[in-house]
């Protein structure tokens, strides 16, 4: 991989994380069919475009329980101020 694709790929991921999904996607897209017909095949628009949002599940944690921490104390007492 050259410098050149990698600063451009460290570029457009810049801008993705500036504007919002949906509008990066309508940004891609018009980006894509303005390109002429030669560099087409050697962009891959699935790389930039798709989401990469997860979700982590985490336990809740009640007033009264045990402090995640491992302190010992309830909850509340300490890192639930």
């Amino acid at each position: 991989m050259g410098f050149k694709k990698i600063a451009t790929i460290s570029y457009i991921r810049g801008i993705r994380k500036e504007v919002r999904f949906k509008e990066f996607l309508k940004l891609a897209a018009e980006a894509f069919a303005a390109l002429p017909d030669d560099f087409k095949p050697f962009v891959d628009l699935d790389e930039f475009t798709k989401d990469e949002t997860f979700h982590v599940k985490t336990q809740k944690v009640g007033v009264n329980d045990p402090c995640p921490c491992g302190s010992g104390k309830k909850y509340k007492k300490c890192c639930g101020r």
